[in-house]
């Protein structure tokens, strides 16, 4: 009996703690976990959710820095320093995974922040990725060859990379061409054209002020290391003319110059009563300067600098001509056919010496830019002064026909100096590795101890504007 008391209470005792014991792995059955394990109403051993092997933290990626990109003349080249490894690109967002922990934990670090975008407008052609040009992965573009291991794309070709155009840091030079023309008012050291007296009062009269047009042009060359070497050429050429008459007995009409020959007086035929006499004066100026610098090219922030120093020459060349004849007539049984004296005065200074020469170039915006540049030369040479008079007189009495000529020459060593400065407006645009611009500005340069055609002393100023067009390869 109290065996069968004893099997009993032990069957109720274990009926009581079993279901406390084995409830952690039974579960009642439900569809939800039969669907996730397989079977019904039990979970693997141990659960996920409790056991988890801990993961690394991985460090906050670092914000790269903003590309710097330059859009203006006369660099048109991705330029990577060669002394600088680009920084390994990171994956862009959204591509970067989250530490996974339990379940119910948040993540610890958000994703990867991407490169900081720039358009393809801001960036030179080739240098965005396989999008804007071949050039974005190396010299064998956007290739099996060009890019690194990660493949084409934005995170194969890397980000993009540039800096100001400071010529050391590249490998290739660029040409500069200009080709322009001048409008310049000259200023002579003396711009008589002749005087006339009457009941002796003396009245001088001046060439009038005229544009003078010319042509200019310049080529050169800067290599990778910021230096190079430039030709400039220049040519003007100018004509002044006045032309008088002269049919009054009392009046005297005489041309200016250096001396010592000069116009001076009426012409046989007026003296005689024959015809009207004449007058034409002519002043020109001519110029060719020549000059080859050495330029060295550097930028302050936006704007580009140009410093040259070099050798220029220069041939002035400034003429007066005065002319006055009589086409003659018949006074009782005096026959004037021709009288007319010709007088030909030329100053010619050639020289050579130093030159220094500075150029600024500074964006505004559109494309245009605010541009100025400045020389100044030292040179010696000869300066020689010509005369010419040449008398010619076809009449019906002896003597039959007249016909002189005149000639004086002088020379002298002087030491010109000359200043120039110019300044305007340019607008330009790149097509391809070309910048093409143009230039409108005013122009205004001195020439020192240069004298006139008729005097040997004084100074030639010119005042106007130039146009020009040019390009940068």
């Amino acid at each position: 009996m109290w065996r069968g008391f004893t099997f009993f209470f032990a069957i109720a005792v274990l009926g009581a703690i079993a279901p406390s014991s084995f409830g952690q792995y039974y579960y009642p059955p439900m569809q939800q976990q039969q669907q996730q394990y397989g079977q019904p109403g039990y979970m693997p051993y141990p659960p996920q959710s409790m056991y988890y092997q801990p993961q690394p933290m991985r460090p906050m990626p670092m914000e790269q820095p903003a590309p710097r990109v330059y859009n203006f003349r006369p660099s048109n080249e991705t330029i990577v320093p060669a002394n600088e490894v680009p920084a390994k690109p990171l994956p862009r967002a959204g591509m970067a995974t989250p530490v996974q922990g339990p379940m119910n934990a948040q993540p610890t670090s958000g994703p990867y922040r991407s490169l900081p975008h720039v358009s393809k407008r801001d960036v030179f052609p080739g240098a965005g990725g396989a999008d804007y040009g071949d050039a974005a992965c190396g010299p064998n573009g956007c290739g099996p060859n060009g890019c690194g291991p990660e493949g084409c794309g934005p995170a194969g070709c890397g980000p993009v990379t540039q800096h100001l155009p400071h010529r050391g840091k590249h490998g290739h030079g660029h040409w500069i061409g200009e080709l322009g023309s001048y409008y310049l008012v000259p200023y002579h050291a003396s711009s008589n054209a002749f005087t006339s007296t009457t009941a002796g009062v003396t009245t001088t009269s001046e060439f009038p002020r005229t544009f003078e047009y010319g042509g200019r042009a310049s080529l050169g060359y800067i290599f990778h290391n910021t230096w190079g070497g430039r030709f400039n050429y220049t040519y003007l050429n100018g004509l002044s003319e006045v032309n008088t008459t002269n049919a009054a007995a009392a009046t005297d009409i005489r041309s200016t110059g250096p001396g010592p020959l000069v116009i001076t007086g009426r012409s046989a035929a007026h003296t005689a009563g024959i015809g009207t006499d004449t007058y034409n004066f002519r002043q020109r100026v001519e110029m060719h300067v020549g000059e080859f610098e050495f330029v060295k090219e550097c930028h302050c922030f936006d704007t580009t600098l140009l410093f040259g120093s070099g050798v220029r020459y220069a041939r002035l060349y400034q003429n007066y001509h005065a002319t006055r004849s009589n086409g003659g007539g018949t006074n009782g049984g005096t026959t004037i056919i021709l009288d007319q004296v010709d007088l030909d005065v030329s100053n010619t200074f050639e020289g050579l010496g130093p030159t220094v020469s500075f150029e600024a170039i500074h964006p505004i915006c559109w494309g245009f830019a605010l541009y100025g540049n400045a020389r100044g030369s030292f040179l010696w040479g000869a300066e020689t002064v010509n005369q010419s008079l040449r008398t010619q007189l076809r009449q019906n009495v002896v003597p039959t026909d007249t016909d002189t000529s005149t000639n004086s020459t002088a020379r002298s060593n002087p030491f010109v100096s000359t200043g120039e400065v110019e300044f305007g407006l340019q607008h330009g645009c790149r097509l391809g590795r070309c910048y093409v611009f143009s230039r409108v500005g005013a122009v205004a340069s001195r020439w020192w101890n240069v004298g006139s055609a008729t005097t040997t002393t004084g100074d030639l100023s010119f005042l106007g504007g130039t146009a020009m067009l040019g390009v940068t390869y």
